[in-house]
């Protein structure tokens, strides 16, 4: 059985007062071949993207962009890649906490079970607002890749800026996000990302059979340099946000996926 893949958008956190209490659900239908913690684990996922659905805080665009620089004798784009542009976040979570967690038979008979999870949040906004002149654009040569294979990605400023780069992976049992990139000084030009070695960074595929591994990049940008820890939990990643204070930072998400 094939994973289905999902591209997530993360709210962050808060614990002032006044929140707004929002539900959402999510399931995941699995086999013998996958345990039912990570089904389940899996379904708190889309449970949590239910949420982010219903307070319509975030917004992401990306678009396929042809380079006519590697045009082919006849006349055929031989590159292209993939740009990830607007991302906004007004609105916060203070806290999540499990309602349900159920696991049943579908209609199919024994081959396959689901997991259902009910999750509610509650919503607050921002104390600041994003600065619209503060933002940057990540260009992706692909969203596909094999194991082995390596991963660089350009990064265009609107501004100075410091770059941050977390990974998170959802088959990940403690869910962290894990530092991986930060710049020393901060960029002002388009810039390729790592770009402290001479090659990318070598990604490696631990699925099983025909699935394919998803991996998300969080991409901080500040205008100022952060004191940051080697990884954050959902929580403290978030936490993080929120007291950095809105108008200083500006936030992208890119998702792929790593075959056999």
């Amino acid at each position: 059985m094939k994973k289905i893949l999902y591209i997530l958008c993360v709210p962050a956190f808060v614990t002032t007062a006044s929140a707004e209490p929002v539900t959402g659900a999510g399931e995941y239908v699995f086999d013998g071949n996958v345990t039912e913690n990570f089904a389940c684990s899996q379904a708190e996922i889309k449970a949590r993207q239910n949420i982010m659905e219903k307070i319509g805080n975030t917004s992401f665009s990306h678009r396929t962009v042809l380079d006519s620089s590697d045009e082919n004798p006849d006349g055929t784009l031989t590159k292209q890649s993939v740009e990830f542009g607007s991302a906004y976040f007004e609105r916060v979570i203070s806290k999540t906490q499990k309602v349900t967690r159920e696991k049943s038979l579908t209609d199919s008979g024994g081959e396959y079970s689901v997991c259902s999870v009910a999750l509610q949040a509650q919503v607050k906004q921002f104390k600041t607002k994003a600065d619209p002149s503060f933002t940057f654009v990540v260009t992706l040569p692909r969203t596909q890749y094999y194991d082995g294979d390596l991963l660089e990605f350009d990064i265009t400023p609107s501004t100075n800026m410091y770059m941050n780069v977390f990974l998170w992976q959802p088959d990940n049992i403690n869910q962290e996000y894990i530092k991986i990139y930060q710049s020393e000084k901060p960029i002002s030009k388009k810039t390729t990302i790592p770009n402290n070695v001479n090659v990318g960074w070598k990604l490696v595929s631990e699925s099983v059979g025909n699935n394919a591994d998803l991996d998300t990049l969080y991409i901080l940008a500040t205008k100022q340099p952060l004191d940051l820890l080697a990884s954050y939990t959902f929580q403290d990643f978030n936490t993080m946000l929120f007291k950095a204070e809105r108008e200083n930072w500006d936030l992208k998400t890119i998702s792929y996926t790593i075959s056999k």
